[in-house]
């Protein structure tokens, strides 16, 4: 009897509290015609304490991750990944519907939507610490690993950081599963054809060193890489049929994928329809840099405009005091040179000084 019979016999209703003494304190065999099937959680959680509590079972464990225990005498194999994601500190995703996971960003979630396939996310650069430390369920057996251009399409991004950060997680995923994983290029962003450049040679040279890893798009398919079906070159920056000026799929470019990888041996079922039509911005012309928008004009919205018939006291009222105090500098300007004025003509009135400083009166 197992750690997981013994907590469901404890916990049930079904026995009485003398039977449950003799059977769990004294050995008794009272219970052993009994059918008892205990629930996966409780499994899940008696597996949880015996691999905390005993060294050799956790050993075995970690020496098992990442590879094939279909050979192996194994009752419930999907049950040992997760103990094994436990054993390892990883992260831990269940199997579905399908055998193939789409690792990466924005290009991976529309890729996991049109074949069909489950996504796990990894849109930042911080995703690709955390969360490339995953085990896959039993019935995961294939992996698109899709990078972000998030790594580098930015203005604060460093090449070689972000190079890393990709390889080591590509490390990770193929250290962890027993899987086959296709390594898909990153797509060129319109804003920045010096980094389009460095990173298509970079990838052309890519290679790793892992029997499971495939880098998919250096294969020439009709005289053609991958890029050059999806029109996507470093420099291209005016077809965006396929690939938008962010680097982002579009759903043509998703059956163009599709049909290059169905070529190198590689068939997934594609479904568009269920994929919703991103709106393309296309890169901007000089004119366009050059025109001079109003941006008060473009943003302004109803919150912006006060109640009808609105006057603000304490505004209306300095206003008020401010032209009363212009006005009245105005008005003593006004009366000082007028005073000026009057003195001027008094004084042509009274007399004049000849070129002797002699006084002439009237």
């Amino acid at each position: 009897m197992d750690l997981a019979e013994k907590a469901y016999i404890a916990g049930s209703t079904r026995f009485k509290a003398e039977m449950k003494d003799k059977c769990l304190r004294e050995g008794g065999t009272d219970l052993d015609d009994e059918v008892i099937t205990a629930p996966k959680p409780l499994v899940h959680a008696a597996w949880k304490v015996a691999v905390g509590k005993c060294i050799h079972r956790r050993k075995a464990f970690m020496e098992n991750v990442g590879k094939n225990l279909v050979d192996k005498n194994v009752r419930d194999l999907e049950e040992i990944k997760s103990i094994m994601a436990f054993v390892s500190n990883a992260k831990f995703m269940a199997s579905g519907k399908t055998d193939t996971v789409v690792v990466g960003g924005e290009n991976a979630a529309i890729l996991a939507r049109a074949f069909g396939s489950q996504h796990w996310p990894m849109m930042c650069p911080d995703d690709y610490i955390q969360k490339a430390k995953v085990i896959f369920g039993a019935a995961i057996k294939r992996v698109i690993y899709c990078p972000t251009g998030e790594l580098f399409f930015r203005y604060d991004s460093k090449f070689a950081e972000a190079t890393k950060l990709v390889l080591e997680a590509l490390e990770t995923l193929a250290r962890y599963n027993d899987v086959h994983i296709l390594v898909l290029p990153i797509l060129r962003h319109c804003a920045f054809p010096d980094v389009n450049q460095e990173l298509t040679a970079w990838y052309k040279e890519l290679n790793v060193r892992h029997e499971s890893v495939s880098i998919m798009g250096n294969q020439e398919v009709d005289e053609m890489k991958l890029i050059n079906w999806l029109r996507a070159t470093p420099l291209s920056t005016s077809n965006t049929q396929f690939v938008d000026a962010q680097g982002i799929l579009s759903k043509e470019g998703v059956q163009v994928l599709g049909e290059y990888l169905k070529n190198l041996g590689h068939t997934f079922k594609v479904n568009v329809n269920c994929l919703m039509e991103r709106n393309r911005e296309k890169p901007p012309s000089d004119a366009a840099k050059n025109q001079v928008v109003n941006a008060k004009d473009r943003h302004r919205g109803w919150n912006e405009k006060p109640p009808f018939n609105y006057k603000s006291r304490g505004h209306s009222n300095l206003g008020n005091a401010n032209r009363g105090h212009q006005n009245r500098g105005h008005q003593n300007r006004g009366h000082s040179s007028r005073g000026h004025q009057n003195r001027g003509q008094s004084n042509r009135g009274r007399g004049s000084y000849d070129d002797n400083f002699n006084y002439r009166g009237r």
